[in-house]
């Protein structure tokens, strides 16, 4: 028969549950007629890096105990790192036979596109230099094979409304953002377009992928972030073709001064007047140092009386 050679995968995304922990997964979507199809499984070492990692115990480390009232201690807990537990066999290659399994009622002539795309369950949002880059594994046209025609991102200031109505959220744009094969890591920095956003707004996201002929995956897990809106400085830097992990746009991150001008003379906005977040700053910082002294002054008397 012919041969199809898939590589499996322990990135915790698509079918894989957890990442690294050892259990290697991938879809299996090349039926192409009915009969017995039978399983091979070759592990091969990369870059003579394997390692054999031993199993750690999980235990609750008891410092001590009591016995007849009086306190007994146990030897101090030992600091065992994870190159402490990973022994290197250098190269090496194995082939284990996966047994077999038999298909039916596959239909004759060009078989139709049934297969969605895998869900994305691992979308992050975080947060760098007050800017929101959101990431996650690509996924493929058929469940993790293949690559996606685009994604549908969407955005909510309510995490109940994106979980349940997700197609009524501000999309956002993303007609220029092409997808990478599946398993390869997506990286877009998310820029608001004809919306206004208000500074310190939680904003969660959640996105779907799209194939060729319009399936739609599952929406994915839902992602959280704080927008601040800071001016754009210009693209200074570019990704090459064929690099593993892209982004839409790469920049030269400005510099953060927000604490020394609160504590000195506060930023304003273009109209020349003092933000809300710069107020909040400098009112919150008041209530701090008037705490502090009020401690102060009650230790200092406290310590009188005694």
């Amino acid at each position: 028969g012919t041969l199809v050679t898939t590589e499996l995968l322990d990135n915790g995304a698509g079918v894989d549950v957890v990442k690294n922990d050892g259990i290697y997964s991938r879809y299996f979507t090349s039926v192409t007629e009915n009969g017995k199809y039978s399983l091979k499984v070759r592990v091969i070492s990369k870059d003579n890096q394997s390692r054999l990692t031993l199993p750690r115990s999980r235990a609750l480390y008891i410092p001590g105990y009591i016995d007849n009232d009086k306190i007994f201690l146990n030897p101090p807990k030992p600091n065992i790192t994870d190159e402490d537990l990973k022994l290197n066999f250098g190269a090496f290659s194995r082939a284990a036979s996966g047994g077999s399994f038999v298909v039916s009622n596959v239909p004759s002539g060009v078989l139709p596109d049934i297969h969605t795309p895998e869900k994305i369950s691992d979308l992050e949002a975080r947060l760098v230099q007050f800017r929101t880059t959101l990431s996650w594994t690509a996924t493929g046209d058929d469940l993790d094979q293949g690559q996606a025609s685009k994604y549908e991102l969407r955005m909510n200031t309510d995490p109940q409304r994106i979980r349940d109505h997700f197609e009524t959220s501000t999309l956002v744009n993303t007609a220029s953002f092409i997808p990478q094969p599946a398993g390869f890591k997506e990286n877009l920095l998310f820029v608001p377009e004809n919306i206004t956003i208000a500074n310190g707004t939680t904003l969660y996201f959640a996105i779907v992928a799209i194939d060729k002929v319009g399936h739609k995956s599952d929406r994915s897990n839902i992602a959280q972030s704080v927008f601040y809106n800071v001016p754009l400085p210009p693209p200074t830097t570019s990704i090459p073709n064929g690099d593993t992990t892209r982004q839409e746009l790469t920049t030269t991150a400005p510099k953060i001064t927000l604490i020394t001008s609160a504590l000195n003379t506060p930023p304003k906005d273009s109209n020349g007047k003092i933000s809300t977040l710069e107020i909040t700053a400098i009112v919150c910082s008041a209530v701090v140092l008037i705490c502090l002294i009020v401690c102060i002054v009650i230790c200092v008397e406290a310590c009188k009386k005694k």
